[in-house]
């Protein structure tokens, strides 16, 4: 038996730090900041450090899929446009 579609992805993300400055109330401050103040405020509630899915931004969506060819490695998202201008 043979596969002849298939598809495999693996998200990445960061904190969404416009959606916690508007949550938490915390004009004024960077984003690292935000992001700070996100991940202690969860620690506090939840004793991890991971934020809730709403409280994510997805950065990047490096996806591969391959139909019955050679796989060809994708990416897509705001991380994948960054990568990329670095490279360039």
């Amino acid at each position: 038996m043979s596969i002849s579609n298939v598809l495999a992805f693996d998200i990445e993300t960061v904190p969404d730090v416009e959606f916690g400055r508007r949550l938490h109330g915390l004009e004024g401050l960077t984003d690292k900041q935000v992001g700070y103040v996100m991940q202690t405020r969860q620690r506090e509630q939840t004793g991890s450090e991971f934020l809730s899915l709403e409280q994510h931004r997805v950065a990047a969506d490096p996806g591969t899929r391959g139909y019955g060819a050679p796989a060809q490695p994708r990416c897509f998202g705001d991380g994948c446009r960054l990568k990329r201008q670095a490279v360039e």
